[in-house]
């Protein structure tokens, strides 16, 4: 259960999503104002971050009738970007924190209950149980002089599953291990995002990487160069370190929060 102060994410599809109608009311706007901007950029959005469920719902009205309201389910990314098309009043920054926040407590939620469908204990207690009985069948064939040539046909055979058993046992611990690190990870990385908001700096960029975004046009090596020492520049004054990330282009780029970039392009 999220807190009381939070945004509503629910799971859905497979993936965590916020109702339209439940952000238009954070930010303090109408939400017919609010999904008419959803429309206005349905292309850039559904291209960056996935297809907008559009869905209707039935409203009553003051005569007892009922108006159908059109609304859609926002996954973390759309949501995040449609609010930045608002400028940074102290309630859109309030509700930006609060979406992220949000969608933590439901990454969290949703881990628990991965976790809790995950026993890779009890799953190599079932190998090693039949592993443990193989090896008995093959002491007790070793044992029975009978038939010498089809008991060591069996045991052969049981030799052979023992080590496909044995396989699927390494297999299994390296799936779980994995599992586990990739739980960590993307905890780690939703910390550190959350943290950046708390900084009051929002998602941070490279150049080229805004312009992309924000639909500012292309720009050469020599211009994001310029604009790129500019926005250190003022970091610098604002006591803010840019972060190097590595880029498949130019190896290694610097960025900045979007506010810096905001001001100097």
């Amino acid at each position: 259960m999220q807190e009381k102060n939070s945004i509503n994410v629910i799971e859905r599809n497979g993936q965590l999503v916020v109702d339209s109608r439940l952000v238009a009311q954070e930010l303090g706007i109408k939400h017919k104002t609010f999904i008419q901007t959803i429309r206005k950029y349905k292309t850039e959005i559904e291209q960056g971050f996935g297809q907008l469920p559009f869905e209707k719902a039935v409203v009553s009205g003051h005569n007892g009738g009922g108006n159908s309201e059109t609304f859609c389910y926002l996954n973390e990314h759309q949501a995040s970007f449609v609010m930045t098309l608002s400028r940074n009043t102290s309630q859109v920054v309030e509700c930006k924190l609060k979406l992220v926040e949000s969608f933590r407590q439901a990454q969290n939620l949703l881990k628990e209950k991965q976790q809790s469908s995950i026993n890779p204990i009890s799953d190599i207690q079932v190998l090693r149980g039949m592993l443990d009985t193989i090896e008995k069948n093959a002491v007790l064939a070793q044992q029975n002089s009978k038939s010498i040539a089809t008991l060591e046909s069996k045991i052969s055979n049981l030799e052979i599953e023992k080590q496909e058993l044995e396989h699927k046992l390494e297999e299994k611990a390296k799936e779980d291990k994995e599992v586990i690190e990739s739980v960590a990870m993307l905890s780690e990385a939703n910390s550190n995002e959350l943290e950046r908001f708390k900084n009051g700096h929002g998602y941070w960029y490279s150049v080229i990487g805004y312009a992309a975004k924000h639909g500012l046009g292309s720009f050469s090596a020599k211009t994001a160069a310029v604009i790129g020492r500019k926005a250190t520049a003022l970091c610098k004054r604002m006591g803010i370190s840019p972060e190097r990330v590595p880029d498949p282009r130019f190896g290694y780029v610097n960025t900045y929060p979007e506010n810096i970039l905001a001001e100097v392009m």
